[in-house]
């Protein structure tokens, strides 16, 4: 299998469990209406970055990850759970577009850490993952060569998503007024709580 092949298959991964609208492509669609393209940007490289590291884990230690998942499936949905309705509360309370350099600086990386936290705890993700991984190569880890360049490629297929959603989003951005925003901010806060018990609802034993 050739480096650009194992490039294009990382970017159909990251497409694969990128695009399907869940709590980031939500989270990202409404920060970028609400707060601008960057904190769009921002909650996509926290998505982004997981991801990577996820895929080079599940690469490098396919064997042993289902195992330890199917061990600690609930307490990430149970984390996960709690950092999505974290993210609902704070959406409820947000008084407005936030002013000053310092704000957006903090806000920017409050973006990307709060999207690094929700896909950390993710156990969909890692399952999803865990799927296109064994597709591509099979129940027997790839050399580390192959290995950076399928992860290289999952970066560019999130990435790609996440800058073409921010972007496109964008453009509506303003159109909407004030009240419009904070509707939307209210719709996603209960999307978000509505994943979160999705999640628990998964994690429960039958």
């Amino acid at each position: 299998m050739n480096d650009f092949t194992l490039i294009l298959q990382g970017g159909l991964v990251g497409l694969s469990v990128t695009a399907p609208v869940g709590p980031m492509g939500v989270l990202c669609i409404s920060r970028t209406l609400t707060q601008g393209i960057t904190r769009g940007l921002a909650t996509g490289a926290g998505a982004t970055t997981v991801q990577a590291g996820y895929t080079l884990i599940l690469l490098l230690c396919l064997h042993q990850v289902e195992p330890w998942l199917n061990t600690n499936g609930f307490l990430l949905s149970l984390g996960s759970a709690l950092m999505m309705t974290t993210l609902a509360i704070r959406l409820l309370r947000q008084p407005g577009q936030q002013s000053g350099r310092r704000a957006a600086s903090s806000s920017l990386v409050a973006a990307y850490l709060s999207a690094l936290a929700v896909n950390l705890l993710n156990p969909v993700l890692l399952v999803m993952l865990l799927g296109a991984v064994t597709l591509v190569f099979g129940a027997d880890p790839p050399d580390p060569p192959d290995a950076a360049f399928l992860v290289l490629g999952v970066c560019i297929g999130s990435t790609a998503w996440w800058m073409v959603l921010s972007a496109a989003t964008a453009l509506l951005r303003t159109r909407l007024n004030a009240a419009v925003l904070q509707t939307l901010n209210r719709a996603t806060a209960a999307l978000l709580i509505t994943f979160s018990l999705a999640a628990l609802a998964r994690a429960m034993p039958g």
